[in-house]
């Protein structure tokens, strides 16, 4: 079994992670593996590739994927099987898995515009960290980590019901693959790839999924930025978002038969109207 599986999900900004994969520290052939999940392969790429296993003398498994889902949609597609096999994706301890450009604090495209001051985005790795796997892999195997992160912003804090949850920021993370091959895991990410209508809103929707499904208060999960293992989530110590959860919860996991109701009724409603005017 490998220690880590590293994978990156890429659209057209691949040589984002290229130039900085010097900020991952002690990987080993022999024990991780580099997975590139691309939705934009060409030429260029193929190069870019074959030259940075040559600087680093590694290789990488390359897949190629159609750009459907945006980076939770290659997330999820990994996790359930679509590009490896299951048995591929479980041969391993941890998948440190995130964005192509989560590395880069100095590309245009991970800072906002002269509006916010060309702020960095909090989907970027926080300044002055770099992640080194030999003391990553004690760490998660002393404490049992389930998950961990290291989100420039601190990831998001919500609530279903009665339980809590954090959502790191563009789903950037280190999993378990034990949670991973959880039936009711694997049963949840397919049902929530099959709502996928491809919109950002799906996206948003299925980074506060994941974030339910491997971030519930219980087990314990590790804060790399700051050096601190949690199995409660104080929210005082996280980012609450703005973001209506409930709604999008609630559109993507209404029954059928309630979207039919609902359709029907507003279509009385409108019938109604018409019928008054």
């Amino acid at each position: 079994m490998r220690r880590f599986d590293i994978v990156v999900l890429s659209h057209k900004r691949l040589a984002s992670f290229l130039s900085n994969f010097d900020k991952i520290e002690s990987y080993d052939s022999s024990q991780d593996r580099i997975t590139i999940l691309s939705c934009s392969p060409s030429e260029e790429e193929t190069q870019q590739v074959k030259a940075f296993e040559k600087k680093y003398e590694v290789q990488v498994k390359y897949q190629i994927r159609p750009n459907f889902g945006m980076a939770e949609g290659a997330r999820i597609e990994y996790f359930i099987g679509n590009i490896d096999s299951l048995q591929e994706v479980f041969d391993t301890e941890y998948i440190f898995q995130f964005q192509e450009h989560y590395l880069d604090i100095k590309a245009p495209y991970s800072r906002w515009g002269k509006e916010l001051n060309f702020k960095i985005k909090g989907d970027v790795v926080p300044d002055n960290i770099t992640f080194d796997l030999n003391l990553l892999s004690d760490v998660f195997r002393q404490h049992k980590i389930a998950a961990a992160f290291c989100d420039r912003n601190n990831p998001c804090w919500f609530q279903r019901g009665e339980h809590t949850y954090i959502a790191p920021n563009g789903g950037n993370n280190f999993l378990s693959t034990s949670q991973i091959k959880d039936d009711y895991v694997q049963a949840e990410l397919k049902r929530i790839y099959q709502k996928c209508d491809n919109t950002y809103r799906w996206a948003l929707y299925a980074e506060f999924k994941v974030g339910e499904l491997f971030f519930k208060e219980g087990n314990n999960y590790y804060d790399i930025k700051r050096d601190k293992v949690y199995s409660k989530f104080p929210k005082e110590e996280f980012y609450v978002a703005p973001d209506p959860i409930n709604e999008l919860y609630d559109f993507y996991e209404r029954s059928l038969a309630n979207k039919i109701i609902d359709k029907s009724k507003t279509a009385i409603k409108n019938f109604l109207q018409k019928s008054q005017a």
